[in-house]
Order: structure tokens, then sequence, then C-alpha cells
């Protein structure tokens, strides 16, 4: 047994519902973003982030069986509930699963150091517009005005998410 797998840490998340949950027994092995078409299609996001590990030290606990949909040699598991994208395989990286980046319970400890697909990314930024204080940073050129994005700095609802 190699030493990652010898951690006491787990590793856990889910679909927003709570009916898929999963855990990791051993760190990850990978953690990336994805900009390729199908990512953007399956997650509804400009990009994906993901948090691979072994398949074999990945447990899934369903109240109900999550659904899968995929064409060979991918396979994308979501919730059938709530339709929460949980994780990705691919067969050509045989032992391996990706789990949502979303996901996780702590998404802010796992950073991703790679990002694949770049032929592929959107021709915009998706990096934040907003400062953590708050400030919009003043645009470059006078014609971006009309073009801002604008962000709402409002406290999050209470509740299960932003939308009953």
């Amino acid at each position: 047994m190699g030493a990652a797998a010898e951690t006491n840490v787990i590793h856990t998340g889910g679909c927003r519902c709570g009916a898929v949950r999963f855990e990791a027994k051993a760190d990850p092995v990978h953690v990336s973003y994805c900009h390729c078409g199908d990512c953007r299609r399956a997650s509804g996001a400009p990009v994906s982030a993901f948090v691979g590990f072994r398949a074999d030290e990945v447990i899934f606990r369903e109240r109900v069986p999550a659904s899968r949909f995929g064409v060979s040699p991918i396979t994308r598991t979501f919730c059938g509930i709530c339709g929460s994208p949980v994780s990705y395989a691919d067969e050509r990286l045989e032992g391996q699963i990706f789990l949502m980046l979303g996901a996780m319970d702590d998404p802010q400890n796992y950073p991703p150091s790679v990002h694949g697909y770049v032929s592929e990314q959107l021709p915009f930024s998706i990096l934040m517009t907003v400062s953590r204080a708050g400030k919009r940073p003043p645009c470059r050129d006078p014609k971006e005005q009309d073009n801002e994005i604008h962000t709402l700095l409002a406290e999050r609802p209470s509740g299960n998410g932003c939308h009953p």
C-alpha cells in the first residue's frame, strides 16, 4: 500500500440534495480545470474543475442510485433527483475517477494546478472582475464601460441554495 492510501484524511462531498454522497480515503492524484466543450455542456459552466482520485479509493453512499450518462469512453455521474453533476470517468484513464470540485464538501482545499483542453477555452476571461473588497477594478478602455460585468454584492439567502 502506498503512502497516499495510508492517510487518515477523508475527502467527502456529494450532490446538492444529499441523495448522492462520496468519500475518498486517499489524497487526490490530480486537481484540474477542464475547458473542453463536453465538460462545458455537462456542467453548464464556462469551465469545469475536477478532483481526481484512484477509483478504488472512492466510495459512493447513495440513497438512490446515481444516474449515469456517457458515450464511450466517457461516463458522467449525476444525481437523478437534483441533477447535480457528481463525477466523470474516462476509460482511457483507467482506474481513476474525477469528482466535481464544486461537489466537494470543502472545495477551497483543492486548488487546481492544471488546465486541460486550453485549445477549447472560451475567448473571454472567467477570472473574477470584483476584488475581495467588493470593488470593481476600473476599466482599461472607456469603450468597455458598456460591457462591464456588474456584480450584486448581497447576502446569500438562507436555505438550501440561492434558488428555491
